[in-house]
């Protein structure tokens, strides 16, 4: 494993972790933003409680558990997974910036709505690498053989 890719995924692991504990440290605006989509969400699906203040811890321990997965280097792809999975809801509810008539408010919501876009891409990055050795032994193996029927012909 290069360096470089040990680097990345700490970096992409740190800034979900940090947003998570941000999410975790400060509730208040999740909550509130999370409670109008989670009441039509309960009324639907009477299995699912109408409690936001859980949701959105459930989420951000998600995505906490996926960020220390991704910069440990233990389940990499298992943990981008599950932060991407804990990103999008939270992504999609909490930075509503087209909703948003005041300029100022609408910059800072795009801002936030940019900066976990970005995180779930770093997520998707780490999940959909490509193992290097697996790739190269599958390549190699298919020329080899395409050689060998190449000499037979």
């Amino acid at each position: 494993m290069s360096l470089l890719r040990i680097a990345a995924r700490a970096l992409v692991g740190a800034a979900i972790i940090q947003d998570a504990a941000s999410a975790l440290k400060h509730p208040a605006v999740h909550v509130e933003a999370a409670t109008p989509y989670l009441e039509q969400l309960s009324q639907q699906v009477p299995q699912i409680p109408n409690n936001p203040a859980l949701a959105v811890k459930v989420l951000a321990g998600a995505q906490a558990a996926g960020g220390g997965l991704v910069a440990s280097g233990l389940l990499p792809r298992g943990g981008a997974a599950l932060a991407a999975a804990a990103l999008a809801p939270s992504t999609a509810l909490g930075h509503q910036f087209w909703r948003t008539k005041d300029k100022t408010e609408r910059a800072a919501q795009l801002q936030a709505f940019m900066f976990k876009v970005a995180l779930l891409g770093g997520a998707l990055a780490v999940l959909t690498a490509a193992k290097k050795r697996g790739a190269k032994k599958a390549c190699c193996a298919k020329k080899a053989a395409q050689a060998d029927q190449a000499k037979a012909a």
